[in-house]
């Protein structure tokens, strides 16, 4: 169900052609067709399961990164990657902890182990760091360009399980993995090339 929310870079690439007048180009449609494949075969298995509601949230959820990263490059922040990282991280961790609190109650000494404790630095810190170098992508390439890198996130989840947990990847996993990884490698390296060429015109 988390893989809808990756379909961000779908609407973010949509958004950026209508309201910042970015070009949606060969290219990049290449890499939302197969992106968009990936991110499908990945999320198959889950289709004929009653989990609407989730799906319909982890699409909101989707919606609203695509616009915010729209709202982003349309009004910039005056404010370098790791203030507004560090204040997006607190102003939602606030949030998240009143909800906490207010739905699940508080937690009670069992239930903060060791595992959980290492797991909530780690997912803390992860966020931090990713936070950052999303804000810093955001603010140095295009937005639908940005927003493809993200398509690598599921490649890395579903390897992370399978080497962690020892899961084993299904064919239909490979694939979609491999749509994925394509997705993303041709839009970046896309961009290299276009780099390279602007600084050899200028020399």
């Amino acid at each position: 169900m988390a893989i809808v929310t990756f379909t961000m870079p779908m609407w973010t690439t949509l958004l950026a052609a209508l309201l910042l007048g970015e070009r949606i180009n060969r290219t990049r449609v290449i890499s939302l067709a197969l992106g968009a494949g990936g991110l499908l075969a990945l999320a198959w298995p889950a289709l004929n399961t009653d989990t609407h509601w989730g799906w319909l949230f982890a699409l909101f959820s989707a919606w609203c990164w695509a616009g915010s990263t729209i709202l982003i490059k349309r009004h910039p922040i005056d404010a370098n990657a790791l203030a507004v990282a560090t204040w997006q991280l607190l102003i939602g961790g606030a949030i998240i902890s009143a909800g906490m609190f207010a739905l699940e109650g508080v937690p009670t000494s069992r239930a903060i182990s060791a595992a959980v404790a290492l797991s909530l630095v780690y997912n803390i810190l992860s966020q931090c760091i990713s936070q950052v170098l999303w804000f810093g992508a955001l603010e140095r390439l295009p937005a639908a360009l940005a927003s493809l890198g993200v398509l690598l996130v599921p490649t890395v989840a579903v390897a992370g399980a399978a080497l962690i947990l020892g899961e084993r990847p299904t064919l239909l996993d490979g694939a979609g993995l491999l749509m994925i990884t394509a997705a993303s490698a041709i839009a970046q390296l896309a961009w290299l090339r276009g780099r390279a060429a602007d600084r050899k015109t200028r020399f």
